[in-house]
């Protein structure tokens, strides 16, 4: 939410709660996952273990009649009963009176703790008894073991990939529009609203930005008013005291030349009204610039400004088209136009070497458009030249004041044009 000028800005982080939130979500589907699997291993190895019982339950049993039966059929009922009743971690060894092994294999202890293997005996029809032999199954307990343990470090390893796989996306989508904070503040854009931030943070310095910029804008506009006022107060005093001693000294110097006792004093006199003459003329020219007749903002009276300001351009052609419409501008909007017309002109004087310039000003709504071209030599770095001492760089700044921005680009018949908006709502703030 956008935070008013002067209000205090809510200092609760938004994005570790929205990282801790996501890690929540998806350790808890995996907790979940992880006891299903588990619910799912218990069922499994009950059904094993009671199968396990069962098959030592038979074997047990079944054993007390093997004694009757002959060698070949005791191996053979021995082996029927471990391919039908597997044993669950125990190892069957059988061995001869000799103690070879006949079947299965010798039970070894997994520790010297462990207790040692059982052991029946088996009577023979026709010769001594045999051992029956019973006891754990080691390699079989860690099969089973590690079974089970390798589906559930998968499902650990999975829920940790995947917390970071959505911290990553979530920090991508939130850190995305710094980009766009960025650019604003290495190339502010006036005029061009910063989008809604996606987090908290990033929204408060978007709204600190934007008031930054905003602010800017007004201070801007602010030493431009103060520059004409100073324009003003200094074509004033130049009118008044300048231009009195010009009047004066013209006078002066006509009378010399009436009153003159030789022709050679009444040529320096008339010199000397020439002179005061053309200065009077210059003065008048530099006042004209310096401070162009106040007006009230209207359409009609800018026109009559820059229809002026096109006709004193002795070396250049300017071809001048307004649109301006019928509402009123503010005053400030309207100096700033005409400065930015003077300033853009002097400069095709100054540096174009052109022929002729087009002068475009035009109001859409709420915006201003301002576009100048000449048929000059145009520039070859368009970046460079905005930087230079040309006037483009002051420009540009006068037309940001004004939430607009200066656009360079090459024109049709060789030189430069300039384009801006200037925002019509933004003089009124």
């Amino acid at each position: 939410m956008p935070v008013a000028p002067g209000e205090a800005p809510d200092l609760h982080l938004e994005l570790p709660g929205r990282l801790l939130r996501a890690a929540a979500g998806v350790l808890a589907a995996a907790v979940v996952a992880i006891a299903a699997f588990g619910a799912w291993r218990a069922a499994g190895d009950t059904e094993q273990e009671m199968a396990g019982a069962l098959a030592l339950a038979t074997l047990l049993h079944r054993v007390t009649g093997l004694s009757a039966l002959d060698d070949a059929r005791l191996l053979a009922e021995l082996q029927a009963l471990q391919r039908d009743h597997p044993l669950r971690h125990l190892q069957l060894g059988l061995l001869d009176h000799d103690g070879v092994l006949r079947l299965g294999t010798v039970p070894q202890a997994s520790t010297p703790s462990a207790p040692a293997p059982l052991r029946w005996s088996l009577d023979r029809p026709a010769g001594p008894a045999w051992t029956l032999l019973l006891g754990p199954s080691p390699d079989s307990e860690q099969r089973e073991a590690r079974a089970g343990l390798l589906p559930m470090l998968a499902l650990v390893v999975a829920a940790a990939l995947a917390v970071l796989a959505l911290m990553r996306w979530q920090l991508q989508r939130a850190l995305m529009p710094m980009r766009t904070l960025l650019r604003a503040i290495e190339q502010p854009r006036p005029g061009q609203p910063l989008p809604a931030m996606p987090v908290r943070e990033l929204q408060a310095l978007s709204d600190a930005l934007t008031r930054a910029q905003a602010e800017r804008e007004r201070l801007s506009r602010r030493l431009q008013t103060v520059q004409e006022q100073t324009r003003q107060r200094l074509a004033q005093e130049l009118h008044d005291e300048l231009g009195q001693r010009l009047t004066a000294m013209r006078l002066d110097a006509t009378v010399l030349q009436r009153t003159a006792a030789s022709p050679e004093a009444a040529a320096l006199a008339a010199g000397l009204a020439a002179q005061a003459q053309a200065a009077q003329a210059e003065v008048r020219d530099l006042l004209a610039r310096l401070a162009p007749r106040a007006g009230d903002g209207t359409p009609a009276h800018l026109a009559d400004l820059l229809t002026d300001l096109a006709s004193a351009q002795r070396s250049l052609d300017v071809h001048l088209s307004l649109d301006l419409g019928d509402q009123p501008l503010s005053v400030d909007l309207a100096n700033a136009v005409f400065r930015l017309s003077q300033e853009g002109l002097t400069n095709v004087c100054r540096h174009a070497q052109a022929r002729q310039a087009w002068l475009t000003v035009s109001r859409h709504g709420h915006v201003l458009r301002w576009h100048l071209a000449d048929d000059g030599v145009g520039v070859e770095d368009m970046a460079a030249a905005s930087q230079r001492g040309s006037g483009l760089a002051g420009m540009r700044e006068r037309i940001w004041a004004w939430g607009g921005d200066l656009l360079l680009q090459r024109h049709p018949a060789g030189g430069l044009q300039l384009s801006a908006e200037l925002q019509v709502v933004g003089g009124d703030r």
